[in-house]
């Protein structure tokens, strides 16, 4: 980029060596004075942007009043004056300007000398109406001057100009600025062509502008390109701002979304865990357990539901947030994710990635947990069964016991009678 620069900056050289170097000064400023600006922004978000604004402002003011004056100007007629009153304010001027009158000025034979060509070009027709065309290339250029020549130098001054656009917007905050650019830069290409070429007017409504000669109008619009620029990596710079605050917002939210999916999920889970364990264990008065008792599973299909009705809460108050950009949360996100280059894709990727890991291990976890749960719940619920034979076994063997004593006795008492 940097030998295509040079190499166009020869070409234009040649041509229009002034126009040149204001191009690649003032793009200089107006591109590194916005990002000297917006280094700022966290600081002084206002601030910087208002100072921002001021410098492309003031530079664009710059670039407009300094256009010199053209042979209409300095004779002080109308662009439509006719031959009687180009003589008549030829003379005035002349008569004005005169070096026997202004002998102290250094400038005045140079000025009388002006003031001769602008009548000399003027009053004929073919040369006025070239000049009104070309007179940036100067009269001597215009009479070897081809459309070719013009074409090729409008092609190399705007490519230059695309070049130095690209390479001072090269950061990634600025980089939208190269569209905004790169529209302005073919609008004024193909203005100017049809400036050159024909003599139809183009922009009269807009003041001071639509007033200009052809050729002046081109001038303009090269003369603005660094304002613009500065004004599109200014735009670009606040439209990236927003476009990652919300980006972030919406991140934010289906991250907290997802962590209270996950919160209720294991909550409902570990509930249906110990309920499936409170019925293995039966009733509290020894009993088998009713349904009710028993339904462990009852309390959990209620917890997941309640989870259930919090996670449609939280959905619907994320439509609701998402309505104030007018279009659901997951649309909108959708559409921001396609907008993000390959860098941010890839990153975005992994921070994606190893949140569903995590999410992924939480959930082994408390399966494992509920697992646990299970197979401890089974030995005791063992255990108490056996306890339960144990106690009815000796409630039984208690129970033969006493018949046996009880026959025992009625047996010694017939002997006995």
């Amino acid at each position: 980029n940097f030998c295509i620069t040079l190499h166009l900056h020869k070409r234009v050289e040649q041509a229009s060596p002034k126009m040149t170097r204001q191009l690649i000064a003032h793009s200089l400023v107006a591109g590194c004075g916005v990002r000297a600006c917006m280094t700022f922004e966290q600081k002084f978000p206002r601030l910087a942007k208002v100072v921002a604004l001021l410098l492309v402002l003031s530079l664009a003011y710059r670039e407009y009043v300094s256009r010199p004056p053209n042979f209409f100007e300095i004779l002080e007629v109308d662009y439509e004056a006719g031959p009687t009153e180009l003589k008549t304010a030829y003379r005035a001027a002349a008569k004005k300007a005169h070096p026997d009158k202004n002998l102290d000025g250094d400038d005045a034979v140079d000025d009388f000398l002006e003031i001769k060509k602008a009548h000399d070009v003027l009053s004929h027709e073919e040369a006025r109406s070239t000049y009104a065309r070309f007179g940036d290339f100067g009269e001597e250029r215009v009479a070897k001057l081809t459309p070719t020549d013009v074409v090729c130098h409008t092609l190399v001054f705007w490519g230059m100009a695309a070049v130095i656009g690209g390479l001072l917007t090269l950061p990634r905050p600025y980089r939208e600025a190269r569209q905004y650019l790169l529209v302005y830069i073919l609008v004024c290409a193909c203005g100017e062509m049809h400036l050159r070429f024909t003599e139809d007017p183009v922009l009269e409504f807009v003041p001071q502008f639509g007033s200009l000669l052809a050729f002046e109008k081109v001038e303009t619009l090269r003369r603005l390109f660094p304002a613009v620029l500065g004004a599109c990596a200014l735009l670009s710079y606040i439209v990236y701002g927003c476009h990652m605050e919300t980006l972030t917002y919406l991140l934010r939210n289906v991250q907290e979304s997802n962590n209270l999916i996950i919160r209720k999920a294991t909550e409902a889970q570990e509930k249906l865990a110990g309920g499936s364990a409170a019925g293995a264990l039966g009733g509290p008065s020894g009993r088998p357990s009713s349904g009710k008792e028993r339904g462990g599973g009852g309390g959990g299909r209620v917890m997941i539901r309640s989870a259930a009705q919090e996670i449609q809460m939280v959905a619907s108050g994320q439509k609701q947030l998402g309505e104030e950009h007018s279009k659901e949360p997951v649309a909108l996100f959708t559409e921001l994710l396609l907008s993000l280059d390959s860098d941010q894709r890839k990153v975005l990727k992994e921070r994606f990635i190893s949140r569903i890991d995590q999410i992924h291990k939480n959930r082994l976890e408390a399966a494992s947990r509920g697992a646990q749960g299970d197979s401890s719940s089974q030995p005791a619920g063992s255990g108490v069964g056996e306890g339960a034979t144990a106690s009815s076994s000796s409630v039984g063997g208690g129970g033969v016991a006493a018949a046996a004593s009880s026959g025992g006795e009625s047996g010694g008492l017939r002997k006995r009678r």
